[in-house]
């Protein structure tokens, strides 16, 4: 039988404050060193088509990077843009993005590419999160938006 939905929730916040804090901990040498690792391994594996666009994010805190695999993307010729926020409740925006962009702190601190940047469908999203399970499923942040996004993708 399943647990109730508050006692899940409540399991869910005290596992996103123990990851946050593990994630915390990693050098910040270890954390340039595996964003330039995912860079120099790039997106060859997933056979995307010339011009693909795709979607990564704007690491905040102990994130990994994504902009050096953006920058290697670019190079490569996919188009790249970056997520917005959208009211509570609502699935993400995304706005094309290329690196030199000015990005704009919005809610949360998040960067965001401006209001005149244009709308992108992504192929391909790139997702942050604070930890995967051995079935590949992801916790975020608890907010739901990739959840709710990727139901309209």
């Amino acid at each position: 039988m399943a647990a109730p939905t508050n006692e899940i929730d409540r399991e869910k916040r005290a596992l996103r404050v123990s990851c946050a804090a593990q994630r915390d901990l990693l050098a910040v040498d270890l954390r340039a060193n595996a964003a330039a690792g995912v860079a120099q391994v790039g997106l060859g594996f997933a056979n995307l088509a010339p011009g693909a666009s795709v979607s990564a994010y704007a690491a905040m805190g102990s994130e990994i990077d994504a902009f050096p695999l953006l920058g290697r993307l670019s190079g490569d010729g996919f188009r790249l843009c970056l997520p917005v926020i959208t009211p509570l409740g609502n699935p993400l925006l995304f706005r094309a993005w290329a690196p030199g962009d000015v990005l704009v702190p919005r809610k949360w601190g998040i960067r965001e590419p401006a209001d005149d940047a244009a709308v992108v469908e992504p192929d391909v999203l790139l997702v942050p999160l604070l930890a995967f399970d051995g079935g590949g499923a992801r916790l975020g942040y608890g907010g739901g938006y990739y959840d709710r996004t990727i139901v309209r993708l």
